[in-house]
Parts: structure tokens; sequence; C-alpha cells
């Protein structure tokens, strides 16, 4: 009966330190999960902050600049990129044609 019993004790045992490794397995794996998904979220806000920005230029650009040479646009861009940079902090370089990015539509275009 104790034989039974030591057997019986042994498998649950190595039964326990398998499921407990899985375990540390898993945990390892989450953290690592967790680590991808604060940077991502991170970057999301990043995008989230500066999409009024751009939007906001994107909305002049398409108003006032849509029928101007690039070197007015340009000149121009810059003045609104600075007048926002000093109430929002540093803008990346902005790109009308990345803002409206259609990359199929882009395709097209350049296979004309």
């Amino acid at each position: 009966k104790r034989t039974k019993e030591a057997e019986l004790l042994r498998s649950n045992l190595i039964s326990a330190r398998s499921r407990l490794e899985k375990a540390k397995k898993l945990l390892e794996k989450l953290a690592d999960e967790q680590v991808r998904w604060e940077h991502t979220s991170s970057k999301l806000k990043n995008k989230i902050e500066i999409l009024k920005t751009r939007t906001l230029l994107s909305s002049g650009f398409i108003i006032y600049l849509s029928k101007t040479c690039e070197n007015v646009r340009e000149k121009y861009v810059k003045l609104w990129t600075s007048l926002l940079e000093e109430e929002n902090g540093h803008i990346d370089d902005f790109s009308f044609v990345e803002v409206m990015d259609m990359s199929s539509e882009i395709a097209t275009w350049k296979s004309w």
C-alpha cells in the first residue's frame, strides 16, 4: 500500500513540476508580450498626439496650397510647422503625400 502511495506521490510531484515549468515559460512569454504591447501602445500614443497637427497642416495644404507651385508650398508648410512647433513642440517633417498615403494609389500614379 505504501509503495502505491509513494508512486502516486512521485507521479503527482512530476506532474506538478511539469506544470510549474510550463507556467514559468508562459510567464516569460507573457512578460515579453507585455513589453511589446507597451512599446506598441507608446508608438500609437505618439501618433495620436501628432494626428491633430498633421490633420491641420493637411487641411491648410488642401485649402490654401493645392493650386500653388512647389516652392510656395514648401515655404508655407515650413512657416506653419514652425508656428505649430511653438505651441506643441517638435513636429516631424510634414509630407502631405505621406499623410494622405494610400499605397495602392501611389503605385498607380507612379505607373502612369
